[in-house]
């Protein structure tokens, strides 16, 4: 999520089992039915759910702007009425293989803690973001994930858990506080708000939310070249090009492209060319215009 100077492609490469009904996420002590209901109202101070014993409620939010620092140094908790940048979207037992002295940040580099912080069964649930977005499997997110466990006194007094929690993020500038409550948000208003789009031209640009003013909003995916194709110098050269990323777009968009936007392709430089032939396939507003909002909402 967000800016990133380069070429940058990021996909969450989530596989999402949505449901009209409730979302049951694997290894979770708790589900999502519908959108979680913020834990913590109001303006007053919050409870800090990394102190206590018993597991978080799914749907709390945080402060991951400015806090956050791997597993050992999770953020403080706020009331969702408030700007926040993460929420709690699963949360996981701790195994008996590590039910004992409070982990070190060299610990967690074990088989057990890597598979619970960011395997398949723990944190790193291929489903995990885009699930709890009600996201598409194609989706772009500005959204990364995280794990944090309590803090030190909360496990000496017996807390054995581990929150997982998406972020709002924005490329290289990393956090950044949510447009409005993440769960269920890709069904909502504010999508185009959590899909990444590109600001600028295709050899150098920055990432920024499709809410805002951009050139260029990313499939996801890429045109097939060979390794020793030459450079598309004109247009008569990258019309293939553009015709293999047609189809991507449609696939991306599940139907055919909006009226007022057409398929394209982003390009490295001339010079980057020899390194990494990569062409990436993007929807184009079809005047040649900055558009604000996203295709697939169109």
């Amino acid at each position: 999520m967000f800016s990133a100077v380069g070429r940058v492609a990021t996909s969450l490469q989530a596989l999402a089992v949505l449901t009209t009904g409730a979302v049951v996420l694997s290894g979770c002590v708790a589900e999502i039915s519908g959108r979680p209901n913020p834990v913590v109202t109001g303006g007053g101070p919050s409870a800090q759910v990394f102190e206590q014993v018993e597991p978080p409620q799914l749907g709390t939010c945080l402060d991951t702007k400015n806090g956050g620092a791997g597993p050992l140094g999770p953020p403080t908790t706020l009331p969702c009425s408030e700007p926040h940048g993460g929420e709690i979207a699963k949360v996981v037992d701790v195994p008996d293989q590590v039910d004992g002295a409070y982990p070190t940040q060299s610990s967690l580099d074990s088989d057990v803690w890597s598979n619970l912080l960011y395997g398949d069964e723990g944190c790193g649930a291929s489903q995990l973001v885009s699930a709890y977005l009600g996201a598409r499997e194609q989706d772009n997110l500005l959204v990364d994930y995280y794990s944090y466990l309590p803090k030190r006194v909360a496990w000496e007094a017996g807390a054995r858990w581990v929150a997982c929690v998406v972020e709002y993020s924005l490329g290289s500038f990393g956090g950044a506080n949510a447009p409005g409550l993440m769960a269920l948000a890709m069904r909502g208003p504010d999508s185009a708000a959590y899909r990444e789009c590109w600001f600028g031209p295709e050899t150098v640009y920055d990432v920024v939310p499709c809410s805002q003013p951009h050139e260029a909003e990313p499939s996801g995916d890429y045109a097939v070249v060979d390794d020793e194709a030459p450079f598309p110098v004109d247009a008569l050269d990258r019309q293939p090009l553009v015709d293999q990323c047609r189809d991507r777009v449609v696939d991306y968009l599940e139907g055919d492209v909006p009226s007022g936007y057409l398929a394209g392709i982003y390009l490295p430089t001339e010079q980057e060319w020899s390194d990494f032939p990569i062409v990436e396939c993007v929807i184009l507003d079809s005047r040649g215009r900055r558009t604000t909002g996203s295709a697939a909402d169109a």
